[in-house]
């Protein structure tokens, strides 16, 4: 019994060296990594009758190098838009606000090996968010309309193109942009001269440090 235990161990010990080695040559050739960023959001469509672009929208993601050409990345993320487009809205003073909160898995595909430094890619990714809509109480010249609130859990997809930077081996700097749809409505106010919204049009341009390891 006691050779018997003795034998475990060492095949155990083998297994740990084989998974470290395994490791240690995932991190050679960079397969993981993390990535901090920042986006520009610029409502389209009938969002933008609502809001004006905002900056508010941080992302983390992790990463994970499938191959050199193709790179899968599981991300957290926020948006919120805060500035009500005062040019299209028929009472200015309105306030209007709305949060996003999400989850996503984007697939980022380079279209070639990278040349003094730069690679250029395709990226698209499927978010799923918990988003919030105020629109605040106002007193029209017949009328108090009441405040609603909105919230619900929705999909949007996105699509674009971007450049990475190889600042070193270790380190990337990204810079892309797209269209993003959020499946989504954001109901009107009649009374308020407010159309509704269906479907949050976005444009992103992201930008984006990737630190692999």
């Amino acid at each position: 019994m006691m050779k018997s235990a003795v034998k475990n161990i060492g095949y155990y010990q083998w297994l740990l060296v084989v998974f470290l080695l395994l490791c240690g040559q995932a991190s050679a050739q960079n397969h993981f990594g993390v990535g901090l960023g920042n986006s520009y959001l610029q409502p389209v469509g009938s969002l933008q009758n609502w809001f004006k672009g905002t900056s508010k929208a941080p992302q983390v993601s992790f990463i994970f190098n499938r191959t050199a050409e193709a790179q899968w990345q599981f991300f957290a993320t926020a948006a919120h838009f805060d500035q009500p487009n005062k040019e299209k809205l028929y009472y200015k003073d309105l306030q209007l606000d709305l949060k996003l909160y999400g989850a996503g898995v984007a697939y980022v595909s380079y279209l070639s090996v990278p040349r003094w430094r730069l690679q250029p890619f395709w990226k698209g990714a499927v978010t799923l968010f918990r988003w919030e809509a105020v629109r605040g109480a106002y007193q029209t010249a017949d009328r108090l309309v009441p405040q609603r609130f909105q919230q619900a859990w929705s999909f949007a997809a996105y699509g674009g193109l971007g450049m990475a930077f190889h600042v070193t081996r270790f380190l990337k700097f990204n810079v892309s942009g797209g269209y993003q749809l959020v499946v989504a409505e954001l109901w009107p106010a009649l009374a308020l001269h407010l159309e509704n919204v269906s479907g949050l049009q976005i444009m992103r341009f992201e930008m984006e440090f990737q630190w692999m390891f």
